[in-house]
């Protein structure tokens, strides 16, 4: 295998895994559930409200965080910008502690930070004051740039040189469900991504609007009846964003609506947003009133993908 490829092995890895690790969490229902595990190296992007709904609040998080941490018998690469992560970690002691971030006095650092090619983060690396080399990434999206430096940090670990670490992170292009690009149909592009809280919805608007679309519009559906319940007003804020919005019913996974939460109260707080039930109804919306050069981006933690294939269906079918 040459030195190339294994830089972009390692790259989508770690990426993959860093984008995946809610699955974990979201199999954990509460703090008990977390088992021992044999971790060497635990990379910690951001601690926020996310998973407020399985841990109780943000200090639940932040506990359920650190007991997964104490797991870790190597090092722990975190967000040294992320009050919330450097709190995770307070108290940990007998593994390599290393920082990253965009602020001076982290460990690895992202300097002279800039976008190529719309949205896709370019940078000087730095680890410990001196510089590495110029990253430039193959995922779009500010959030993408600190993802890379948790890469960087982990990949020097396991032997990676600075220019494999570069190629690595050029060479990767995404995990599924992750601004998944499904492809180009009469002229319209259409992307899927596991976005489900409003943190990560904001991120994922953000990036594809400085993709250079026509329009952007983003297909939402709300993950579980008391997580919308609790956001109703940030998931209108982050959806307002894009140029059309766009809910789909609330599916509840393994919940109870008790809360007598619709998402028509979602989109009752957006601008011109729009509900609809069913994928087959989105789909034969936007396919009606889509055009050439917009953005369709299906958001969501359930089965929402469907929908973006209902709608590559219909594209098809006018074509």
């Amino acid at each position: 295998m040459k030195k190339t490829y294994a830089g972009t092995a390692f790259a989508a890895i770690v990426l993959a895994g860093l984008c995946a690790g809610c699955w974990t969490h979201h199999e954990i229902k509460t703090e008990s559930e977390i088992k021992p595990v044999h971790i060497t190296i635990d990379v910690n992007v951001k601690v926020d409200k996310a998973l407020d709904d399985y841990f109780g609040d943000l200090d639940g998080v932040i506990r359920s965080f650190h007991r997964f941490a104490e797991l870790t018998t190597d090092s722990i690469i975190y967000n040294g910008d992320d009050a919330n992560t450097r709190r995770a970690i307070e108290g940990i002691d007998g593994r390599r502690l290393i920082s990253f971030g965009l602020a001076d006095g982290n460990n690895w650092q992202a300097k002279n930070v800039h976008t190529v090619r719309g949205s896709y983060g370019a940078y000087d690396l730095y680890r410990d004051g001196e510089y590495l080399c110029a990253i430039e990434l193959g995922v779009p999206g500010a959030h993408n740039v600190l993802n890379s430096l948790g890469v960087a940090a982990a990949a020097e670990l396991c032997g990676m040189t600075p220019q494999q670490i570069a190629d690595g992170i050029r060479a990767f292009h995404g995990a599924g469900r992750r601004f998944e690009f499904l492809g180009t149909y009469a002229d319209v592009t259409i992307a899927d991504d596991y976005a489900h809280h409003p943190t990560e919805i904001t991120a994922t608007i953000d990036a594809a609007k400085k993709l250079g679309h026509r329009a952007v519009w983003a297909i939402f559906q709300p993950f579980t009846y008391s997580r919308t319940a609790k956001h109703l007003d940030e998931f209108a804020t982050a959806l307002q964003a894009a140029d059309h919005a766009i809910v789909s019913d609330i599916l509840g996974s393994r919940e109870v609506n008790e809360w007598g939460v619709h998402s028509s109260q979602i989109t009752d707080r957006i601008d011109g947003g729009v509900y609809l039930a069913t994928f087959e109804e989105i789909a034969d919306y936007v396919a009606a009133n889509v055009q050439a050069g917009d953005l369709v981006l299906t958001m969501g933690g359930g089965n929402v993908y469907q929908c973006a294939r209902m709608i590559i269906a219909r594209l098809k079918e006018q074509s």
